[in-house]
C-alpha cells in the first residue's frame, strides 16, 4: 500500500506529483534562505555607540557654543548700556512687545536694541560696497543714493517690522487656543479645583495641541504664587494673550 493508495481513481497523478515537487522546492528555498541570512549581532551595538557618540560630542561642543554666545552678548550689552538705550521710554515698550512675541530671555531687549543700532549701518555699508565699489547693478548717481537710503531705511526698521510679524502670529495661534482653554478652565472650576490648579491642568492638557497658550498659561499659575498681588499676574497674562499694549 502506498500513498497513491489513498487517491480518487480518475485522479491525475502527475499534477499532485508537480504540486508537491513545487512546494518541496519552496521550503527547500526558504531554508536555504534562512541560513544564508547572517545577521551582525554587533550592528546595534555599533549604532548605539555611533549615538552615544555624537551625544557626548554634542556635549563638548556646547560650553564652547554658550561661552560664544556670552561673547557676543557681552559685547552687544557693553554697546547698549553705553548709550543707555535700556534708560529710555521706548524700553518699555519694547520688553512688552518682546513678551508678546514669546522671548522671555534676559537678553532679548538687548539683542534688540543692538540690532535697531546696528543694521541700518550693516546694511547701508553692504550698499555701498554693492553700488559703488563692486557695481553688481549699473546705477545712475541718484539711483545709487536712493538704494543706499533704502538699504539703511530697511536696516532701521526691520527688527521692528519682523517683531510685528512674530506677535501677530503668535497672536493668531493664542486666540485660536483661547475658547477650548476656556473650556476648560470652566470644567475644572466646576469640578472644585483652585485658580492655580485650573490654570496648572489646562497647561498641561493643552500642551501639544496649543503649545503657546499652555505656556502663558503655565507661567500665570507659577506667577499667582511669586507676584505680591495675583491681580497682577493675571493682568500681565491677558496682555500678552490679547496682544493689546
Amino acid at each position: 500500500m502506498n500513498v497513491f493508495d489513498y487517491l480518487p481513481p480518475d485522479s491525475p497523478v502527475e499534477e499532485y506529483i508537480v504540486i508537491m515537487a513545487a512546494l518541496t522546492a519552496l521550503v527547500n528555498a526558504y531554508l536555504v534562505y534562512r541560513v544564508m541570512l547572517v545577521r551582525d549581532p554587533l550592528g546595534p551595538r555599533l549604532k548605539s555607540l555611533k549615538q552615544r557618540r555624537e551625544v557626548l560630542r554634542a556635549n563638548l561642543s556646547a560650553p564652547r557654543r554658550r561661552a560664544q554666545r556670552a561673547r557676543s552678548i557681552g559685547l552687544m550689552k557693553n554697546v547698549v548700556d553705553r548709550l543707555n538705550l535700556l534708560r529710555t521710554r521706548e524700553a518699555k515698550k519694547a520688553s512688552d512687545r518682546l513678551l508678546q512675541a514669546g522671548f522671555r530671555s534676559a537678553d532679548a531687549i538687548t539683542i534688540y536694541f543692538f540690532l535697531k543700532l546696528a543694521l541700518p549701518f550693516a546694511f547701508g555699508g553692504l550698499a555701498i560696497l554693492s553700488v559703488y565699489v563692486l557695481q553688481v547693478v549699473e546705477l545712475q548717481g541718484v539711483l545709487r543714493m536712493a538704494v543706499c537710503l533704502s538699504a539703511v531705511v530697511v536696516g532701521a526698521y526691520g527688527p521692528e517690522v519682523y517683531l510685528k510679524n512674530v506677535i501677530t502670529k503668535r497672536k493668531a495661534k493664542l486666540r485660536k487656543g483661547l475658547p477650548d482653554a476656556l473650556d476648560l478652565l470652566v470644567i475644572c472650576a466646576e469640578a472644585g479645583q483652585s485658580l492655580d490648579g485650573a490654570l496648572t491642568r489646562v497647561s498641561r492638557e493643552l500642551g501639544k495641541s496649543f503649545p503657546d497658550i499652555s505656556e502663558e498659561l503655565g507661567l500665570a499659575a507659577l506667577e499667582l504664587g511669586l507676584l505680591p498681588e495675583r491681580r497682577q499676574a493675571l493682568a500681565i497674562r491677558w496682555l500678552i494673550i490679547a496682544a493689546r499694549g
